[in-house]
């Protein structure tokens, strides 16, 4: 399995699956538009495109390997995970291997419940007509056709490029195998119930019945479901035909985040941007195994591993808004503004007294306005002379031994 790759690793991450028969390039528009605010990752599924050699297994098999991917790319977690028909199916099978895989999921006219006769049909019909259905000249004449009847759908000349060079070299033996795992044996676990992403079912008006069953029955284990259906369409437009109808779909349905705080990056000026928390292990462990950070953290030098690391998140993103603070396009710390009115605020050493701290804590002074809360507390923990000065003149007055305050109103 390959994976592409597209905008900065600093943002948050989205992995999007192509259905069966396709491959990475299915989202590849999708994945243009919406990179300046995420970071993109298309697979390319075994049996698919470029890995057309390697054998296509089933859709756990699958998500194994992407799950993989992600604890070894992305911190064991993503932003949002979706996919279309086989992909969609996929993104299911992950969310119920891991519940907190993803806060966001888009499932796209994906069957999960086991369509056998449906099956042995597609089979039949592939096995017989599969080299005729997929070499280059019936592909160039689905193209021309597409063309003409739906000029709307009809893929630009770069997509079209890939079509014509990965359909034809995909086995038919990839396509038997999808139908007996994808349409024939696949069913939805029961864990998908525990899953804590929020999830968007999209589905055709001219879906298939078995379809639309899959939805209703999706959102009856996982009730955190969004059905949505395209009026007008057929299996999978949006994701194939419609990239900029998906987007305009799927946009607010990432900045609408649980609890129904929206979360976007915040700019603080033309050095530092405030970038939502996502797993980013790699980075921010690093900033917690420094003993002098820990000290002025806990007032404790025992650093940090990545149990502890996962809690302390786990809790700063449940009961507040949480960052990473970006200066000059490198993630140096993360700033956290709790629910009850307590700001929270790392650093790693070597970007300190850079004025870095007083200009993040001005930027939460504004969303705790923003948030109607009263007032806005620091502990102060260690007796750092310059961050005491930086409190005071931002307008913080010392309440306690520890505590220092700013009234908002």
């Amino acid at each position: 399995m390959k994976f592409h790759e597209f905008g900065d690793k600093n943002l948050p991450p989205i992995l999007l699956i192509h259905g069966g028969g396709s491959s990475w390039w299915n989202y590849l528009r999708q994945a243009r538009l919406l990179s300046h605010n995420y970071h993109v990752i298309l697979p390319t599924l075994n049996g698919h495109g470029e890995e057309y050699k390697l054998d296509y297994v089933s859709t756990e098999d699958s998500a194994l390997e992407i799950l993989d991917y992600i604890k070894s790319n992305c911190g064991g977690k993503l932003f949002a995970i979706g996919g279309v028909s086989l992909g969609g199916q996929i993104s299911m099978e992950l969310l119920s291997l891991d519940s907190e895989i993803a806060e966001k999921a888009i499932i796209d006219g994906s069957l999960c419940i086991p369509q056998p006769r449906l099956a042995k049909i597609s089979i039949f019909l592939v096995s017989l007509f599969g080299k005729l259905m997929f070499n280059k000249f019936s592909c160039k004449l689905q193209l021309s056709m597409m063309n003409k009847l739906y000029p709307k759908l009809a893929y630009p000349e770069e997509i079209k490029a890939y079509y014509l060079e990965d359909l034809p070299r995909t086995p038919v033996k990839t396509m038997v195998t999808i139908y007996k795992t994808y349409m024939g044996r696949y069913k939805l676990k029961d864990t998908i119930s525990a899953s804590k992403a929020q999830v968007l079912y999209i589905y055709g008006e001219k879906e298939l019945n078995c379809v639309k069953a899959s939805a209703k029955l999706f959102q009856q284990l996982h009730p955190n479901t969004i059905l949505y259906e395209v009026k007008g369409y057929n299996h999978g437009y949006l994701s194939a035909y419609l990239p900029q109808e998906w987007v305009d779909l799927v946009e607010p349905f990432f900045e609408r985040r649980n609890k129904e705080k929206v979360k976007m990056n915040r700019i603080v000026d033309d050095q530092i941007t405030l970038i939502p928390y996502y797993r980013n292990d790699d980075i921010s462990l690093l900033w917690y195994q420094d003993s002098e950070v820990c000290k002025q953290v806990d007032n404790t030098d025992q650093i940090y591993n990545l149990t502890k690391l996962h809690k302390m998140y786990d809790y700063l993103t449940s009961h507040g808004s949480c960052y990473y603070i970006q200066y000059e396009e490198v993630l140096v710390g993360d700033v956290t503004l709790l629910d009850n009115s307590e700001l929270s605020i790392v650093i790693s050493k070597e970007y300190q007294n850079l004025q870095i701290g007083r200009r993040c804590v001005s930027e939460m002074i504004h969303l705790a306005k923003e948030q109607k809360m009263l007032r806005f507390l620091y502990k102060y923990i260690l007796l750092i002379l310059k961050v005491k000065e930086c409190f005071l003149a931002l307008g913080f007055q010392k309440v306690d031994e520890e505590w220092y305050e700013y009234k908002l109103i």
